[in-house]
């Protein structure tokens, strides 16, 4: 499983530099609140009250002013940072707080907006201390502290200088490791994107794929089923009107025969109940090939009709044991049946049955049809013929599912189940 990191992450250096300017005012803001309260309380020079109030005003105005450049923002906050250390060393020398500000805003330029102006930040540090040791030298700088010689002021830069290098390394080096690390992270997250987008592409080919060739089984399954109710129709049109033409030519022979008295009288008898015979069995044929749509509540009568013919044309046992199924859409009805007379010429056919079971049954979801035989059942790892296929085909078309059970000399039994209630098609 691959890590993500969280929606509220930045995702650039510039955006976690934005987040970071607008903390860091707003902390800066919280902290100097009451340092300058108690300035403004305790010193009474009406320029430096004017300056602190004027500084704190900048600072809160950055603060709450989220939309202006992050840039800006930071920019803004040093430049007051050095105005205060220069104010503050102009007023105490060592004794005051400018040296801290000199050390810490070369480090956040470097922080808020680059190498490059933490290096620009650290040169103006360093210049600022050097004047003022200069006038602290000079004695042009006031002398409130003990610590004004040269020597102070020189000890006091090598030390700012030596901590200011150390933490501008120590942050030179987070910088880097947070660049290098965003940088993965848009090379994971484009990486990723990129796969799900090929997955994605794959996804959606093999989708057509499969459309394509559902679409193709069911155009087969429709030719066929067109060409098998050709046949049927010319069966009946055509075979079946003959037989008859032929079977009322036997019966009146026969007629004329018995009335003469000729001895033939019994051969054109036998002979007109052979071509019955024919006759019936050619009929059922043009049916079972080119059966009409079923209407409604009457697949299990025409399931019924199905093991008849079973039995009494190729001679196995086929039994009906469902039950009829009231006002069962005439589409579903149509497909199921032509589901179980696949399955039941396979079973004849193919597996040498000796007996077959046709079940039809309601239950919770739907509808299940079943074909149990007793006969060699499927070779494990044999490819589906086009058969199964189109049975798998039919009942896709109603959304349901085909399954099937078999092993060797134990009989197959194949189930369909649809997801369609009387009186209703499935989608």
């Amino acid at each position: 499983m691959v890590a993500t990191a969280p929606p509220s992450a930045p995702k650039t250096l510039d955006e976690w530099r934005a987040r970071v300017t607008g903390a860091t005012l707003a902390a800066i803001l919280v902290t100097v609140t009451p340092l300058v309260l108690m300035t403004l309380h305790r010193d009474r020079d009406p320029g430096l009250r004017a300056f602190y109030l004027g500084g704190y005003l900048a600072l809160l105005a950055l603060t709450l002013w989220r939309r202006l450049d992050h840039r800006l923002r930071a920019g803004g906050l040093l430049l007051l940072g050095y105005c205060v250390a220069v104010v503050a060393m102009g007023k105490l020398g060592l004794a005051g707080g400018g040296r801290v500000m000199l050390l810490a805003s070369p480090l956040q330029a470097q922080l808020l907006l680059g190498r490059s102006y933490g290096l620009l930040g650290a040169v103006v540090s360093v210049a600022v201390y050097v004047a003022f040791a200069v006038l602290a030298g000079s004695t042009a700088a006031p002398p409130p502290s003990s610590l004004v010689d040269v020597a102070a002021w020189t000890q006091q830069g090598l030390i700012m200088v030596m901590v200011g290098i150390t933490i501008s390394l120590l942050a030179d080096r987070a910088l880097t490791f947070q660049e290098q690390t965003l940088a993965q992270v848009r090379a994971t997250s484009q990486r990723l994107a990129e796969e799900l987008g090929e997955r994605e592409r794959r996804v959606a080919r093999l989708a057509a794929e499969v459309a394509r060739r559902t679409q193709l089984e069911r155009e087969i399954l429709e030719v066929g089923e067109r060409e098998r109710q050709g046949v049927g129709r010319e069966l009946h049109d055509g075979i079946c009107q003959q037989l008859t033409a032929c079977h009322l030519a036997a019966r009146i022979l026969e007629r004329d025969l018995a009335a003469h008295g000729g001895p033939q009288a019994d051969q054109a008898a036998a002979l007109a109940e052979l071509l019955e015979t024919t006759l019936a069995d050619s009929r059922g044929l043009a049916r079972g090939l080119n059966p009409q749509p079923l209407p409604a509540g009457t697949l299990g009568h025409a399931l019924g009709d199905l093991a008849r013919q079973v039995r009494e044309t190729v001679e196995v046992n086929c039994d009906f044991v469902g039950v009829e199924l009231p006002a069962l859409p005439q589409r579903a009805a149509t497909q199921l049946f032509r589901i179980a007379q696949e399955a039941t010429a396979n079973a004849v056919k193919h597996a040498g049955a000796s007996r077959i079971v046709i079940d039809l049954a309601e239950e919770e979801g739907g509808v299940r049809l079943s074909v149990r035989d007793d006969g060699a059942g499927i070779v494990p790892g044999a490819p589906a013929g086009v058969g199964m296929s189109s049975m798998a085909t039919r009942a896709e078309d109603l959304s349901g599912a085909l399954a099937v059970r078999s092993s060797p000399d134990e009989g197959t039994e194949i189930t369909c189940r649809v997801p369609v209630r009387p009186g209703r098609d499935p989608a």
